[in-house]
């Protein structure tokens, strides 16, 4: 199910009704819509809750996203709204989106352990002056 604004649900059921499969079975697809309607019915909104079911496989296609568009322009009302329609785009691939890391890139446990280096505890016995004067200085 998706959200399509503050007070807007759409839920995307990806086969035709009598065809859909295990992943994602339209009676289930059903129930998760009645109940994201009686939510709304709760905050007086029932009326914008909305259910398309598709006729494409499973994904993201022309027909899904347009349903999504077309919320997005009548809840959000973009300064240019295209009637729903898409947009042209370059498709680039995969090729030209791929980027390398930096030779010495830093793990998100590198960067963390700089953090902490200061604050570990070391096998060698410190000077209590010192230790105070170390967190006088970072904590104030």
């Amino acid at each position: 199910m998706t959200l399509r604004g503050p007070l807007k649900a759409g839920l995307f059921k990806y086969r035709k009704r009598g065809t859909d499969d295990q992943k994602s079975p339209l009676d289930e697809a059903e129930k998760s819509f009645q109940w994201a309607k009686h939510v709304y019915r709760l905050l007086g909104a029932e009326d914008v809750a909305a259910h398309h079911e598709s006729t494409t496989s499973h994904g993201y296609q022309e027909d899904k996203r347009e349903v999504l568009y077309r919320a997005v322009e009548q809840n959000l009302r973009p300064p240019r709204p295209q009637a729903g329609k898409e947009l042209p785009a370059k498709v680039e691939s995969l090729e030209d989106l791929r980027c390398g890391l930096p030779e010495k890139n830093l793990t998100f446990h590198d960067v963390f352990m700089r953090w902490l280096q200061h604050f570990l505890r070391t096998t060698v016995a410190e000077d209590p002056a010192k230790l105070r004067a170390f967190l006088r200085e970072r904590l104030g």
